[in-house]
């Protein structure tokens, strides 16, 4: 079983997981955390809807839910993101500053993926010719 090493315990890691992984578990999470649950019952729980007001609206969040963009370097353009709402929030910065902030640190980020793309271009394009050349022009 995938992620359960092989140490002669397997089945009673299974159960653990079981265990953890169950309804009444779950529920019992997310009363003392406020985590949102895996069972989707849990969101429509009027006892959880009363102590959790949130969760039809994670639920449908969730339920709509979008993978990331696939951006180079994601992570940097999240940052500027996230810094940017963070200086607007904290008053620090107007909201406009903060996005025109933003806009220039992701442009930052951008320029700088495409110059490795293109070093990667050139790199594979090198590599390319290499193996032609000591395959005698055959590619594969």
């Amino acid at each position: 079983m995938a992620g359960i090493p092989n140490g002669g315990h397997q089945a009673t890691a299974v159960a653990f997981i079981q265990y953890l992984s169950s309804l009444p578990e779950e529920k019992q999470l997310l009363i003392d955390t406020g985590f949102p649950p895996v069972w989707t019952s849990l969101y429509s729980d009027p006892a959880m809807v009363r102590m959790f007001p949130y969760l039809p609206v994670v639920k449908q969040a969730i339920l709509s839910a979008q993978p990331r963009p696939a951006i180079p370097d994601y992570d940097q353009v999240s940052l500027a993101i996230s810094s940017a709402v963070e200086q607007a929030l904290t008053l620090r910065q107007t909201p406009q500053q903060a996005l025109s902030e933003m806009a220039a640190s992701s442009r930052r980020s951008s320029r700088t993926a495409s110059r490795h793309v293109g070093l990667y271009r050139r790199a594979d394009r090198g590599y390319g010719d290499r193996c032609e050349a000591v395959s005698g022009g055959r590619r594969g």
